[in-house]
C-alpha cells in the first residue's frame, strides 16, 4: 500500500483531508478502489462531488444504477431523473426491473401491442456528457497519481488535466478526448 502524500494530488494543497476518496464513486458500487485520507483535499473533493452528483442523479448512469438495483450508503434505493423521467431502483425485484414516474404525454415512446412494454429512445449526447467525461478524467488522474507516488520515476505529466478539473473549466476538453 502506498502511503498518502498529504499533499492534494489535484491542487497541491495541504489539506484539510477529512475523507477518503473513492476512485470510482461508491454510488456506482465501488468499495475496492479507495484512496485513504491524505490524497484529495476537502476543497477538491467538494468540487468533484458536484459533478459526481449530477452524473449519479441526472444522467443515463443514474438510470443504470436504478436498473442494477443499487442501494445507497443510507440504505435507500437509488433514484435518478433524466430526460423527463424519474427512475427508482427496485432492489428486491427481478433483474432489470425498475419503477418510473413520467408524464407519458410529454415523452415519445413505442408501446407494445399489449401495452405492457414501452421503448423510449434517449439522445446519446446530452448536457450530462461533460460531467461524465469529467468523472472519467478524475478517475484516470487518481489511478495515474498512484503510479506517480510510487518509487518509480514519473512517466506522465498530468498537470494540465488536474488544472482543468480544479479550475472547473467549462470547456469541452476531456469530452472530445473521449469521443
Amino acid at each position: 500500500m502506498i502511503s498518502p502524500p498529504f499533499v492534494c494530488i489535484f491542487c497541491d494543497g495541504h489539506g484539510p483531508f477529512t475523507s477518503e476518496e473513492h476512485i470510482i464513486p461508491h454510488s456506482l458500487g465501488n468499495d475496492l478502489l479507495v484512496l485513504a485520507k491524505g490524497w484529495v483535499c476537502d476543497s477538491c473533493n467538494n468540487i468533484f462531488s458536484a459533478f459526481e452528483s449530477r452524473v449519479l442523479y441526472s444522467s443515463i448512469l443514474g438510470a443504470e444504477r436504478c436498473r442494477m438495483g443499487v442501494v445507497t450508503k443510507r440504505r435507500k434505493p437509488a433514484r435518478a431523473h433524466t430526460h423527463g423521467i424519474s427512475w427508482f431502483a427496485q432492489p428486491n425485484a427481478p433483474p432489470n426491473v425498475i419503477e418510473v414516474e413520467v408524464d407519458w404525454t410529454s415523452i415519445r415512446a413505442l408501446r407494445s401491442k399489449d401495452g405492457r412494454r414501452v421503448k423510449v429512445a434517449f439522445p446519446m449526447h446530452d448536457e450530462s456528457n461533460r460531467d461524465i467525461s469529467r468523472l472519467l478524467l478524475k478517475v484516470g488522474i487518481e489511478l495515474v497519481s498512484l503510479l506517480l507516488h510510487s518509487d518509480e520515476p514519473p512517466a506522465y505529466d498530468i498537470s494540465e488535466a488536474k488544472r482543468f478539473l480544479v479550475s472547473q473549466d467549462t470547456s469541452a476538453w476531456p469530452y472530445f478526448v473521449l469521443l
